[in-house]
């Protein structure tokens, strides 16, 4: 067998082992369906970072302002833009904003994307698409996800902190390096077993799609993390969840989360605000129960309150202006 298909067969292993996991819970989906009445187009568009083609769902309210807001959310890792919807269900319509749900582009698994250079020029060409069919206010665009949207979203306002006037980031990993190093112990034993597995397939998939370890791609694992980004971030108005008692996420407080809050304060940021809670990974939608293996949802309120937070932040006119070669 040659080292081409040795290396594709285990990548197929490591992503059928993670699938198992990353997808959402079956009970969300059915309690928390996208609203049927929102409108929805498809988008089409050309990925600027290699020219390769792009999709995208794009909710657009009933009510639609001119300039409208929009919101982009990447999705977690092995979500569809389908499945992310049910986080926005009803979202677009109640507050006048189009969301737009690119489909990603990974490496190894298009679900699967990580914020690599491809996926975020893959973001930013779906921005432009948008901006070029409707009437969007400059002056607020937003970004906004969870798990691996949350990291996505953070890496487009790193790379770009004057352009978005908001960015809503929900339990990101903000370190790869310190995530690979491991460490993922937790006071819960079946919370510990979970997470050691889970960061085992983790750290393989990293390996494949990053090139390497840390030792051979160092650099990759850098340019990858939020926490590289701090005084960026610092510029633009965030809002920042993170899990005490992450299934996923170990060494919150010291090494993630946490440690990027921390990041950001000392650039003495003007808009922060940090929420750091106990609910795990999915919150504030859904929570896994390890031990009954149960899921229980979250009030809508929660996150309908932070997303009213994020949208009463805008740009300035000297902030938007940016080049349009940079957008």
């Amino acid at each position: 067998m040659s080292m081409t298909r040795i290396v594709l067969a285990i990548a197929v292993s490591v992503i059928s082992a993670v699938s198992a996991w990353a997808q959402p819970p079956k009970e969300y989906l059915e309690q928390s369906p996208p609203s049927p009445t929102t409108k929805v187009v498809k988008l089409e568009f050309i990925n600027s970072f290699d020219q390769s083609r792009g999709e995208a769902l794009l909710e657009v309210p009933e009510k639609l302002s001119k300039p409208v807001p929009l919101i982009i959310s990447p999705h977690p890792a092995n979500w569809t833009p389908e499945m992310n919807r049910s986080i926005w269900a009803g979202v677009a319509d109640q507050f006048g904003v189009l969301i737009l749900h690119p489909v990603h582009q990974g490496k190894l698994n298009p679900r699967v994307s990580f914020g690599s250079p491809r996926q975020l020029g893959n973001l930013e060409s779906a921005i432009a698409e948008v901006q070029r069919r409707y009437p969007v206010d400059d002056s607020r665009v937003y970004a906004a996800g969870l798990s691996q949207g949350a990291i996505e979203s953070l890496l487009l306002a790193g790379h770009h902190p004057k352009r978005f006037a908001g960015v809503l980031s929900i339990n990101t990993i903000a370190d790869y390096l310190a995530f690979h190093q491991g460490g993922q112990e937790s006071t819960e034993d079946t919370v510990s077993r979970f997470r050691s597995n889970t960061w085992t397939q983790l750290r393989k998939l990293f390996e494949l799609d990053f090139g390497g370890t840390p030792d051979t791609a160092r650099a990759e694992y850098y340019l990858r993390s939020p926490a590289l980004y701090a005084q960026q971030l610092a510029q633009t108005p965030l809002i920042l969840y993170w899990a005490e008692n992450d299934e996923i996420i170990g060494r919150g407080a010291t090494h993630q989360g946490g440690m990027l809050a921390e990041l950001i304060r000392a650039f003495k940021p003007a808009n922060f605000r940090e929420v750091r809670h106990s609910g795990g990974h999915g919150y504030p939608f859904y929570r896994v129960d390890l031990e009954k293996l149960s899921v229980s949802l979250f009030p809508r309120e929660i996150f309908l309150e932070s997303v009213k937070e994020m949208l009463k932040f805008r740009r300035t006119a000297a902030e938007k202006s940016i080049p349009r070669s940079d957008r």
